[in-house]
């Protein structure tokens, strides 16, 4: 299978399908999680083995003081994506070169730093131009919360960084996507954005707390989308905006639809709790059982079946009936763990 594992946004390991089935061959490069090194070894470790069956006591989680300033807050991250198999072989061209902070599997772009976390899927029909707008859009929005000062961000920031960003784009390419941001603030509060079906879930304590909104259009299952740039159907001011006050030791997930198509909220939560001291370990291990949904039958069926049936019930246009398997996507998974700056 294609797949990206990333920490810190500093290496991309790309496992293929062949090294993935011959149990993976030793990498050149290694990349940081947490100050800690991560080897083949243990990258080998979180894609193929089982999940544990047992739960990590939360009393046993290394968390910051908390005494620790709110300004002094940050993320943590890691971020995996895997692509749809027709899609792997994609070539984009020349002129259509991909930005170096926003990672594009398929049609999925993925952005992560110690304050701003985001994930956009951009919309298949648009073909190449999909992946370059989801690009090219969140490469845009990564650049605009850079140019804010943290002391300045407030519950309509994102708004500002999607509106700015969707400016900025260029009329020549078409395309379109759905979106999810969040960024930390001074406070300790988590300031999201949400278009689309694209979406984000916070945890704390082994629970989940937070659920963002996903969009669909009215009337129909194709979720809301920004762009293309001349006549965007949806714009910055349609996204759901909402405030989410953090404590140390939470989890903040943005995934696209291929995650949330697949994996039911409480298959995320034993996930994350299973793999709480670990982000690569996290992220590797939801992609892969996302992967496994995706493909084979599950009793009750899987979300998107009940996605689907809910539309037909309804009489959506356009609505039809899945069964009890997955829906096979490009998958990508945003993780930030709030913790304190390094040295603090």
């Amino acid at each position: 299978m294609g797949f990206k594992l990333l920490a810190h946004s500093t290496t991309i390991i790309k496992v293929d399908q062949a090294a993935a089935e011959a149990g993976l061959k030793p990498f050149s490069k290694i990349t940081h999680v947490n100050d800690m090194r991560v080897t083949a070894k243990t990258i080998k470790s979180a894609l193929r083995s089982v999940i544990v069956p047992f739960k990590l006591s939360l009393d046993t989680l290394s968390l910051p003081p908390a005494t620790t300033p709110k300004s002094e807050w940050c993320f943590d991250f890691a971020i995996a994506q895997r692509a749809h198999n027709a899609k792997r072989h994609l070539s984009y061209g020349p002129s259509k070169k991909m930005q170096v902070n926003a990672h594009t599997a398929g049609d999925d772009t993925s952005c992560a730093n110690s304050t701003f976390l985001c994930v956009a899927d951009g919309v298949g029909e648009f073909q190449e131009g999909a992946a370059y707008w989801s690009n090219m859009l969140v490469e845009n929005m990564h650049k605009q919360v850079k140019k804010m000062p943290r002391h300045t961000i407030k519950a309509v920031s994102p708004f500002k960084a999607l509106h700015k960003a969707f400016e900025a784009m260029p009329t020549s390419i078409i395309g379109s996507t759905t979106v999810t941001m969040a960024i930390l603030d001074n406070e300790g509060a988590l300031q999201t954005l949400n278009l689309g079906d694209s979406t984000f879930l916070v945890f704390r304590k082994g629970k989940i707390i937070v659920r963002g909104v996903e969009f669909i259009e009215h009337g129909g299952m194709a979720p809301a989308q920004i762009g293309p740039r001349a006549n965007s159907p949806f714009l910055a001011h349609h996204g759901a905006l909402k405030t989410v006050p953090l404590e140390l030791g939470d989890i903040i997930l943005l995934a696209t639809d291929g995650i949330f198509d697949n994996l039911y909220d409480e298959d995320l939560n034993d996930l994350i709790l299973d793999n709480y001291n670990s982000l690569s370990s996290m992220v590797a291990k939801i992609i892969r059982r996302a992967v496994y949904s995706s493909t084979f039958q599950r009793a009750g069926g899987s979300p998107f079946t009940h996605l689907c049936r809910h539309a037909v019930e309804k009489k959506r246009q356009g609505s039809f009936l899945w069964g009890n398997t997955g829906k096979p996507d490009d998958m990508s998974v945003v993780i930030g763990r709030v913790t304190a700056k390094s040295g603090k």
